[in-house]
């Protein structure tokens, strides 16, 4: 129930910050630390959280993870750490400025999206794992993926406004 409760409260983080990501920066008092091996853009093995082989998105999330560029993260609370990692086809270093949001950067062709925000959660067991992805993706839709405990993978949830929009068409 623990876990379901903080499942639903990181859906409702990730609402929020898909609409307000921009200018992510780093705290100086960070308590949840993203490793050195993760801010190195040398694509070494991402192994600093618990990896999940079940997915219901179009991509593997933890290959984003190892082969995109790191374009911000943000420590949350004491237990929780977003992190945005932008396309690699995007020219980070000269299009990326403070205070713009990289979910909404143009999508390159033939990609799904430009950017995609991970939210982390270390657990009671002193694991971190990674409990929420989502992206803004080609068609304009927002898309939320969450761990699900029953099933054991990472499975869709409709964002709220989407949902009625989605019923009533």
């Amino acid at each position: 129930m623990k876990y379901l409760k903080m499942a639903c409260l990181l859906l409702l983080a990730g609402l929020f910050l898909f609409t307000s990501c921009a200018g992510l920066q780093s705290t100086s008092k960070r308590q949840l630390h993203e490793p050195e091996a993760f801010k190195e853009n040398k694509n070494p093995p991402v192994d600093f959280y618990v990896k999940h082989d079940c997915w219901k998105s179009p991509f593997n999330p933890h290959d984003v993870l190892q082969y995109w560029v790191k374009v911000g993260a943000q420590q949350l609370n004491p237990v929780m750490v977003l992190v945005i990692a932008g396309n690699p086809k995007i020219n980070w270093k000269h299009r990326y400025q403070p205070g713009t949001d990289p979910t909404k950067f143009a999508i390159p062709e033939g990609e799904i999206a430009s950017a995609v925000v991970f939210i982390f959660v270390k657990t009671p067991l002193n694991t971190v794992e990674l409990v929420a992805f989502g992206y803004n993706d080609d068609l304009g839709v927002q898309n939320m993926y969450v761990w699900d405990k029953e099933s054991n993978c990472y499975i869709r949830k409709l964002i709220p406004k989407q949902q009625s929009s989605c019923l009533s068409n």
